[in-house]
């Protein structure tokens, strides 16, 4: 009765270790498609935020410049404001000479005929 108590223990024993190294194995398998898949996972996270940094750098570079765009642009106008000024002084300046050189004539004239006028008499 002993050996046939030890036949079974050994059989029991070996159908043992094989359900363990299938609990093992399907422990294992899982373990390691569960850290695939969150490898897999983080990869795509990483990709996504990436992406989110690129498209936050590009929006801040496009608004950095438009931000100079207007700063020149006021600049431009500026300038802009200061040559119209200068042109209209210059218009003005143009005319007070022309009226100038008008009441010059005209005093020339007036001159020139008193001189006649003396020389006449």
């Amino acid at each position: 009765m002993t050996s046939k108590n030890k036949k079974k223990k050994s059989r029991v024993k070996t159908q043992n270790k094989q359900s363990n190294l299938s609990k093992l194995a399907s422990i294992t398998t899982n373990s390691l498609s569960s850290a695939y898949s969150k490898y897999k996972k983080n990869l795509e996270k990483k990709k996504i935020k990436e992406i989110k940094i690129k498209k936050l750098e590009e929006k801040n570079e496009i608004i950095k410049e438009k931000k100079d765009l207007k700063i020149f642009q006021e600049k431009l106008q500026k300038e802009n404001d200061k040559i119209i000024l200068k042109e209209q002084e210059l218009k003005l300046k143009e005319k007070e000479l022309k009226i100038k050189e008008e009441a010059l004539k005209i005093e020339n004239k007036r001159l020139i005929k008193k001189d006649e006028d003396l020389g006449l008499i």
